[in-house]
Order: structure tokens, then sequence, then C-alpha cells
């Protein structure tokens, strides 16, 4: 047994059926699908910034690892100094995408995720 043929004629009333029919109708239309859209950028922002956050805290907790090591005598200056680099990196990261979103004020970011200053190289 075969599927019933739709006609062209039926194919057009259906769609015209399925189309909204007046402009307030089109436009709660796109409107929700503009909404729809707006939620789910913020997700993606959100879920960014939350990567962002959680790289900074694993390279901040690998910099408190080589400080300590370096303090025992256990680590190396270049070592330290490549976790620092790395800290610092990941929170210039967090700067540029927030940047990127629209957030231009840092100072929540410094409080946040506090960078110590540098050491010097040993001799210097």
């Amino acid at each position: 047994m075969s599927e019933p043929i739709i006609t062209l004629q039926q194919l057009r009333r259906a769609a015209a059926e399925a189309a909204p029919t007046t402009a307030a109708q089109r436009k709660a239309r796109s409107e929700a699908a503009h909404d729809g859209f707006q939620r789910e950028l913020m997700g993606e922002r959100a879920a960014a910034l939350g990567r962002a956050g959680r790289k900074i805290d694993e390279a901040l907790a690998r910099l408190a690892m080589a400080e300590a090591a370096w303090d025992q005598g256990h680590g190396t200056w270049a070592r330290y100094r490549a976790a620092w680099r790395d800290a610092y990196d990941a929170r210039w990261e967090m700067e540029v995408l927030r940047e990127a979103i629209g957030l231009t004020r840092h100072e929540p970011v410094y409080q946040q995720w506090p960078l110590p200053s540098p050491r010097p190289a040993p001799g210097e």
C-alpha cells in the first residue's frame, strides 16, 4: 500500500495554516526566536567565563606549588617562572574574554584572582 500523494494545493494550504497570519503573530514568533537565541548566547558566555575561571584557578594552584617547591629548595626558578607566566596568561585570557563580551571593568578579576608579583631570578 502506498502513501497518499499530497497535492500542491494541499501543501500550500498546510503552509498557509502554519505560517503566521498577522504582523503581530510574525513579530511574536520573531521575538520568541530572538529570546531563545539570547538565552543560548548568555549560556555560552557563562560557560566560557566558567572555563576561563577554572583555568586561572588551576594555574594559580600550580604557581603555589612551584613557589612552595622553590622555597623548600626542591624547585627551580625556571619552573616557578613558567608557572607564574601561565597564571598571568590565564588571567589575561579572562580579561580578553570579558572584553569580547562587553565587560570592560576588570577589577573583579583582579580581586577574585590576585597574582603575586613575580620573584626575581636568583642573583638579581
